[in-house]
């Protein structure tokens, strides 16, 4: 089970000049879709673009891969090269970078390439440097692209790396904790956690230690705890850094829709912000909750969608999905020689390919 932490501006342009710039990149026809519209990825052609509930073709497919839209935007990817879209389909950077967040957080997103520097290494291969920025809402890159690493923003903050070393930065691309750190987790409800020399701590928005904390592991806050681990068990603390929910578990992930997994005796079962156990631990693997839905492999080795009174939804032969947003998931079928993906709704109705 794996969450994704992936691996994320302001405007500096006048009116005009954005509209100029989206036009620039403009290579397909603008399309007009109503803000209510849910737009889903589908291949065409052996082509993606975005479908309506109704599979109609909103925009054309004629990318080589996309992503579900976050803020008004969506990454696409062709010829190797990434860029963002808006929602009338008109590409607002280019298809310019090897790297870029799946979504914009916080109005922003991290945008990256790769620099040849002409060197090899001692196996004979080019060195190739990776440098990473961010954009805004026109395209425009308002953080230069000067890091060795970057997160997504969440409450202005963003972690970086720069030179080996970790520290955070604010929206204008300005240092608010040094570089000098193993490792920043991205900022969430306020916190950012450093870890260095074996050390787990938390820091507010001024950078200061937010409460003493003496942990082997600590992971960032969600819903309100902070996962933690002393002595190979595993509990949660909650924004003033005391324990309320007891280290006990084998093993446990943080909170997602108000619930976490958590494992006793092998099995997977999920508890509540206060720590009481909703769903019993009989499962043999469990994703997060996403909008109320979770994929599990139930007591009879059945994979199935369930909620969170632990009602069975439906069981699909799917290998694997990801989680819901906007009532979208994707859905993978097959294993690691071949992986077929295709997105699905909450009445499980299937966008596979239009042919």
């Amino acid at each position: 089970m794996s969450k994704r932490f992936t691996t994320l501006l302001f405007l500096l342009l006048s009116t005009g000049i954005s509209c100029g710039l989206r036009e620039r990149f403009i290579d397909q026809p603008v399309v007009e879709v109503a803000p209510d519209v849910v737009l889903i990825p589908i291949r065409k052609g052996g082509k993606m673009g975005f479908c309506d509930r109704d599979r109609r073709m909103i925009i054309p497919a004629t990318y080589d891969s996309v992503e579900q839209f976050r803020e008004g935007f969506a990454r696409v990817l062709r010829d190797n090269k990434y860029a963002f879209i808006d929602r009338r389909g008109r590409n607002i950077t280019g298809f310019k970078y090897d790297h870029a967040d799946r979504e914009f957080s916080d109005g922003l997103a991290v945008v990256g390439v790769d620099i040849r520097t002409g060197e090899n290494d001692r196996l004979g291969k080019e060195i190739v440097e990776k440098k990473y920025g961010f954009i805004d809402p026109t395209g425009r890159e308002v953080i230069p692209l000067t890091f060795d690493g970057a997160s997504e923003f969440h409450h202005g903050v963003a972690a970086a790396r720069l030179n080996g070393k970790s520290g955070y930065i604010d929206k204008e691309g300005r240092t608010i904790l040094p570089f000098e750190y193993e490792h920043t987790a991205r900022f969430t409800e306020g916190f950012g956690l450093i870890k260095d020399k074996g050390r787990n701590w938390f820091v507010n928005r001024d950078m200061k230690e937010a409460f003493p904390l003496d942990v082997d592991f600590a992971s960032i806050f969600e819903d309100g705890r902070a996962l933690i681990q002393i002595d190979k068990k595993y509990g949660f603390i909650d924004s003033t850094g005391a324990m309320v929910i007891p280290v006990k578990f084998e093993y446990a992930y943080g909170f997602s829709d108000g619930l976490a997994p958590v494992r006793v005796d092998g099995k997977w079962g999920f508890i509540d912000v206060n720590g009481n156990l909703v769903l019993p631990p009989k499962y043999s693997s469990v994703s997060y909750f996403y909008e109320g839905i979770a994929y599990t492999q139930q007591p009879d080795g059945k994979y199935c969608f369930m909620d969170k009174a632990g009602s069975i939804l439906r069981c699909p032969s799917y290998s694997s999905t990801g989680e819901f947003r906007d009532g979208i998931a994707v859905a993978n079928e097959g294993d690691h020689h071949y992986m077929n993906s295709f997105y699905i709704d909450t009445e499980w109705n299937e966008y596979r390919d239009i042919q």
